[in-house]
């Protein structure tokens, strides 16, 4: 694993701490984004893969390219301590979903799972053994459609929680729900299409750990159950 403490290119210095979801080890980093002198030339660009490369010269916005060297630096960085194989030489590969996975039959490679999230300036992992894992994390700005985003995609349980509770604590309550919802949709494979499904099953069909990050920021990381099912879906951004 990534020691806590140690840098990334692209990213700085790196926290990790170890989570359990269902008895199993999860993995779980975050860093702040370092935007490079250069990006074409930063040490960062050259750890990714040529289809990694070009898919980075095709995000037009330079900070989406910061966010997406910064996310596979931290992935192929963690993931190749975890393997013992250069952080270049971890074999990422995308899955019909367009979610981001080891290639490789082999044991050890299929029993891992990973996932990506960033905002802000932070980009956070999430790895897990034997468990499908998402991970979420959000700046936690004010957002003047809160209360109509909670009426669309929370439950009524969850708008009957957020309004008992004090107006002071409302973007913290709030930031929590939606990060566990993403993180969720994220472990399903379902993207953002899926923020709004029941949350059925929590405790024995997924589990959700909330992560200790800077206090602007909200984030948490859910595994499903080993034995859940993950249905097939069509191609959908899911490694933001």
């Amino acid at each position: 694993m990534t020691p806590g403490g140690a840098t990334a290119n692209g990213a700085g210095r790196i926290t990790t701490s170890t989570l359990q979801l269902f008895g199993r080890p999860v993995i779980a980093c975050h860093a702040r984004i370092r935007p490079p002198a250069g990006l074409a030339a930063g040490p960062g660009l050259r750890l990714l893969s040529d289809e990694e490369q070009e898919r980075c010269a095709g995000i037009e916005m330079p900070a989406g390219q910061l966010e997406f060297v910064a996310g596979r630096v931290l992935a192929r960085r963690t993931l190749g301590r975890i393997l013992g194989l250069p952080a270049r030489r971890v074999p990422l590969v995308l899955d019909d979903s367009g979610r981001p996975r080891l290639a490789g039959r082999d044991g050890r490679r299929r029993a891992l799972d990973f996932n990506l999230s960033h905002s802000g300036d932070r980009v956070a992992l999430a790895v897990g053994w034997g468990v499908r894992v998402g991970v979420d994390i959000e700046l936690r700005v004010p957002r003047p459609a809160a209360d109509a985003l909670a009426r669309r995609y929370f439950s009524s349980a969850e708008n009957d929680y957020l309004r008992r509770r004090p107006d002071a604590r409302y973007r913290e309550r709030w930031y929590r729900i939606w990060t566990t919802r993403e993180a969720n949709a994220k472990a399903r494979g379902i993207g953002v299409r899926g923020i709004a499904a029941p949350l059925d099953g929590h405790g024995h069909a997924w589990q959700r750990r909330h992560l200790a990050l800077p206090a602007a920021y909200a984030g948490t990381v859910v595994g499903l159950a080993p034995t859940t099912t993950i249905a097939p879906i069509e191609r959908t951004r899911s490694d933001g």
